[in-house]
């Protein structure tokens, strides 16, 4: 089986050992792959090929991930799917998800993990989206949100609590309108703050089912919305 068959990857990092594993790994499952040492690099890599995949170290000379993460994301909020790899970054999750990742991934990581998961992340939300929850998830308080909680692929839900990342949990969300359709799904919890000087407390989720039919309406407000954010930080501390 090969899930990347036909799909191009940019692999951005400036240790030649690791741009040539994670290559030959993605290579193995149909991709083709193009190189770059550091994020200046791979802007003209972006300048003059059609990747559906960026996949980038954070902290490298000559031009950083989130330096690159930018420029990406100003010329498109969507594409290519960009995802950071990360051994030490003084770049919190929420921002990096809030500048527009759409994962981030730890060193040393999985090459599994980020083939499932890059293989997903270029799915459509109709089709990336299921309607059957995840078992096991942690049931987490109703809360009310707005459209400023939204993101292209997660929501923030306002509040404290006793979480950790990478904990699938499920949701039960109502938007602050009438005749609105409640979210009810399970995600995963991609980053967690608790109350800050200037940002509200709350997590941080990754949404990965919806039930119909807060489904539809979740799709059409974020395509009315374009958000640039996969997942947003949320607003102010009250």
């Amino acid at each position: 089986m090969l899930p990347l068959k036909n799909r191009t990857i940019l692999v951005v990092d400036d240790e030649p050992l690791i741009r040539e594993l994670v290559c030959q790994a993605l290579s193995a499952r149909g991709a083709t792959t193009v190189a770059a040492g550091n994020g200046l690099e791979g802007f003209k890599v972006y300048e003059t090929m059609a990747l559906n995949v960026i996949l980038s170290d954070v902290r490298m000379p000559g031009g950083d991930g989130t330096e690159l993460l930018r420029k990406i994301r100003n010329c498109s909020a969507e594409k290519p799917v960009f995802c950071l790899m990360s051994g030490f970054s003084d770049v919190s999750l929420d921002s990096l998800y809030e500048m527009g990742a759409d994962a981030v991934y730890s060193k040393p990581f999985s090459m599994k993990k980020v083939i499932t998961g890059i293989t997903n992340l270029m799915l459509p939300l109709e089709d990336r989206w299921q309607e059957e929850p995840i078992p096991d998830a942690v049931p987490v308080k109703k809360t009310l949100i707005t459209n400023s909680c939204l993101g292209r692929g997660g929501v923030f839900i306002p509040g404290l609590f006793d979480l950790e990342t990478d904990t699938p949990v499920q949701f039960h969300l109502t938007f602050n309108e009438q005749n609105s359709a409640p979210l009810e799904g399970t995600g995963m919890v991609r980053w967690l703050r608790s109350k800050g000087e200037y940002l509200a407390a709350g997590i941080g989720v990754e949404i990965l089912t919806v039930r119909e039919p807060g489904k539809s309406e979740l799709i059409k407000r974020i395509r009315e919305m374009g958000p640039k954010a996969f997942i947003p930080q949320g607003g102010k501390a009250g």
